[in-house]
């Protein structure tokens, strides 16, 4: 700033800045040693340090955080560093907490699932890729299995030898002799099957029907037996009237002398005391004749009761389920040939049974005329309704006191009186069902049909009754509903029949291969004692895959869903017993929904599937093994599939060539290319590439192959120019053909041939050369040879002779 010099010391006093901060300093120095407070941490220091101090050491001045540069935005004190980086630092905050959920990522932990230890920041991967409790879908997932389950678990669901068990069946044998005893009889404890089961309730049966040809041989054989029994009772049965008779004529005598006079002097009047004992032995005679009488004529009605049962049921199979006349006939002769054999082995028979009757026993239909050709019953259709109603009746009573006597206690003071009273009640009953129904025996009023698949004591189930052959339900006797109650619906042979029985508290419903067949009103009981029957020649016969018992009336819906697949026994609440029959050996068989004990069989058999033959005769069981409801329904398709591949291998077929052979399945390409008859072959002839068939082999090569021909006709040649022929001379010498002209032209004696001295020339037989030489040639130069030869000859001689005298000479 420019001022005149005069106002220099005016300025420096008012005006000057920097005079007045020299002022201030000098002031200051002054002060400079007085000790001051820091405003921020309260120490006393030097004035002249207090900046010093405010900037470089006050433990309160504030600085930005040590951790800055990685985020923190704060200005801490100094002396609260430690504290600031402990408590509130954002980086450090964060910092711990990454650490805490390091730590925590890091710490192991225990798999809920499989229980092992894992550090938390695997889990997820373990659950996803090593726990062996995780959940996978089947391996098979893209080939349509829609199973999920657990890692350790797969090899029961995809391993293939799980599914090496064969399925099996249970026989019951033909002769309706087989069932399985639901309810054991022997226990002392009660069981629950003992009562059968009130409605609602349904029964399903997986059946198969044994063969037509098959049962109708069993009831011929069955029929045939009977047959022996009949004559055996029937000669009994006379011997028995022979006695009877005998002791009627002897009570004859002894009446007549009884009343002869004491005095009787020819000796022949009895006293009292031998009367007495002769009447005595008379009437136990007499009695034991009318009892065997009258056992005879029971087995002999009940016999041919039987026979005639038997023989309509097996004409009524041959009518309706044997239709091929092929098939007639190899069964009309089956029949025969069986007769035969039997009257081969029982000559019992033979001896008492006429030669008519027996000429009757080879043929079926022949033997059935005969049964029903007796005359037609002339009573109207309200006496046959009369008669039935009775017998009903009649059956109904007998039933009550048999009841009645079954129920005795044997403890009782008055049972022996009672058992007396029932049993004379029972003869009666007996004796007027007798007349009602033409002397048929009352066993044969009860029975049941045929092919009884369930029975108790009271109820009893026939997939085969009536004159056509039909379901039907047949309930007690004594009960106020019909006995027998008819479904109309026959079984099918040679395939699988679903039977389902529906019982609900007023109807009964029939369901055929899940179909509804029938409806019937009333209340009826399932059967829960067996089976099948006990009764002879009654059970079913044939072969049975699945049986199931249900404590509900199930709806055709509900048959039609679960028919063909595995019951789940946790879900099926109502289901009472299932029976899959899988034990394939043994006398007892397991209920699988493990709520009735285990029941023994008794004259069965077990099927596998385990052959061509068994697998091709039934098939593919209609419902699957209850063992493989775990495993991959892709490895069953695979197993069902390389199961069909293996016996199609098997399998005889004829050749589709027609050459008439049955060859295996497996062998048929080969036999096709290689051993038919009838194959396609290639002409072999260089050339030729002619096709023809093996057997037309020989005419093609020796009429269509020109090459074979033109062969043939050079081997015929070859052959025929080495062919050894007579000479044409008559030399009596066997020469090849093709040497003929050779021989005959130098080496036949027979061949003409030409002086050797042209100056004879005459033409002379070969083997006559000699003799012409010596004797009959002409020729001059010959002779002139000849000399000259002797001379010759002469000449060696005579030097041969000097040369000899002269060796003599020298000796």
């Amino acid at each position: 700033m420019k001022f005149h010099q005069a106002e220099q010391e005016a300025h420096e006093a008012s005006q000057c800045v920097v005079a007045e901060r020299r002022r201030q300093i000098a002031a200051d120095a002054l002060l400079v040693n007085e000790e001051a407070i820091c405003d921020w941490c309260q120490q006393k220091v030097k004035k002249r340090k207090l900046l010093d101090h405010q900037e470089d050491e006050c433990p309160e001045r504030e600085r930005p955080c040590p951790n800055a540069v990685n985020g923190c935005k704060e200005w801490v004190p100094v002396g609260k560093f430690d504290e600031h980086l402990r408590t509130d630092c954002s980086v450090t905050v964060e910092r711990n907490t990454l650490a805490a959920r390091a730590r925590e990522k890091n710490s192991p932990v225990t798999c809920p699932e499989c229980g092992v230890v894992v550090r938390l920041r695997h889990l997820e991967r373990h659950f996803r890729d090593e726990c062996v409790s995780r959940v996978v879908p089947c391996k098979n997932a893209a080939h349509g299995c829609k199973a999920r389950l657990r890692w350790r678990d797969r090899h029961l669901h995809e391993d293939f030898m799980s599914l090496s068990k064969d399925r099996s069946i249970i026989e019951f044998k033909t002769g309706g002799d087989a069932y399985i005893a639901l309810s054991n009889s022997t226990s002392q404890a009660p069981s629950p099957l003992s009562v059968d089961l009130p409605p609602p309730w349904t029964a399903e049966y997986f059946v198969w029907m044994v063969d037509a040809e098959e049962e109708i041989l069993s009831l011929h054989k069955s029929s045939l037996g009977l047959m022996e029994t009949v004559v055996v009772n029937t000669r009994e049965n006379e011997q028995w009237q022979a006695k009877s008779d005998a002791c009627k004529k002897k009570l004859k005598e002894l009446k007549h002398k009884r009343k002869r006079k004491a005095n009787d002097k020819t000796g022949t009047h009895l006293s009292g005391e031998e009367m007495s004992s002769a009447a005595k032995q008379l009437a136990e005679e007499f009695n034991d004749a009318e009892n065997g009488l009258l056992a005879t004529r029971k087995e002999i009605a009940l016999a041919r009761g039987w026979i005639e049962i038997n023989l309509l049921e097996a004409k009524r199979i041959l009518d309706t389920d044997v239709t091929d006349e092929e098939s007639k006939q190899t069964l009309a002769a089956a029949i025969a040939d069986q007769a035969a054999q039997l009257l081969q082995e029982r000559t019992l028979l033979v001896q008492l049974l006429p030669e008519a009757d027996r000429a009757l026993l080879g043929d079926l239909e022949a033997w059935v005329k005969q049964l029903t050709s007796g005359s037609p019953s002339n009573e109207s259709k309200a006496e046959r309704q009369r008669k039935a109603a009775e017998q009903n009746s009649l059956l109904k009573k007998r039933s009550e006191f048999q009841a009645q006597l079954d129920a005795l206690d044997p403890d009782d003071a008055d049972t022996p009186r009672l058992q007396r009273r029932y049993e004379r009640e029972i003869a009666k009953v007996d004796a007027k069902l007798a007349l009602v129904s033409e002397n048929k025996p009352t066993q044969l009023l009860e029975r049941c049909g045929r092919h009884i698949i369930a029975s108790s004591a009271r109820n009893v189930i026939s997939l085969v009754a009536g004159p056509n052959g039909e379901i039907s339900f047949f309930r007690p006797s004594g009960a106020k509903a019909a006995r027998a109650v008819n479904f109309n619906v026959r079984l099918e042979r040679n395939r699988w029949n679903h039977v389902a029985l529906s019982a609900g508290v007023k109807e009964l419903s029939v369901f055929l291969n899940g179909e509804l067949k029938s409806i019937r009103r009333g209340v009826f009981d399932l059967p829960m004692s067996r089976l099948g029957a006990q009764e002879q020649a009654e059970s079913f016969q044939g072969f049975v895959l699945e049986v199931r018992y249900w404590k509900e009336c199930r709806t055709v819906q509900q048959l039609q869903q679960h028919a063909a697949s595995i019951l789940h026994v946790a879900k099926c609440k109502t289901l009472l017993g299932y029976w899959t029959f899988e034990e394939g050996m043994g006398d007892l068989v397991d209920d699988m929904a493990l709520k009735l004990p285990r029941s023994a069989c008794f004259g069965t058999d077990w099927v596998l599937f385990d052959t061509p033959e068994v697998r091709r005769r039934f098939g593919v069981p209609p419902t699957p093994s209850l063992r493989d409801q775990t495993c991959c329904v892709v490895n069953q398709k695979l197993k069902l599939l390389a199961q069909r591949a293996r016996d199609r291998e098997l399998d005889a077929v004829p050749c589709r060539q027609h050459c008439e052979q049955v060859v295996a399945f497996r062998q048929l390409e080969r036999h096709h290319r290689v051993e038919c008859v009838h194959r396609l072959v290639v002409c072999k002839e260089v050339g030729c590439e002619r096709v023809f068939r093996w057997s037309s082999e020989a005419q093609h090569l020796h009429q269509d192959c020109a090459r074979h021909l033109y062969r043939d006709e050079l081997v015929r040649r070859y052959h025929d120019k080495r062919e050894l022929v007579e000479c044409i001379l008559n030399c009596a010498q066997l020469v090849q053909r093709r040497f003929m002209p050779l021989h005959c032209h130098s080496q036949c004696v027979n061949r003409l041939v030409t002086c050797p001295w042209t100056d004879c020339g005459e033409t002379i037989v070969a083997k006559s050369l000699t003799r012409h030489l010596k004797r009959e040639c002409r020729s001059q130069s010959k002779e002139g040879e000849m000399l000259m030869v002797d001379k010759a000859r002469r000449r060696q001689k005579a030097k041969e002779a000097a040369e000899q005298e002269e060796e003599q000479g020298k000796c």
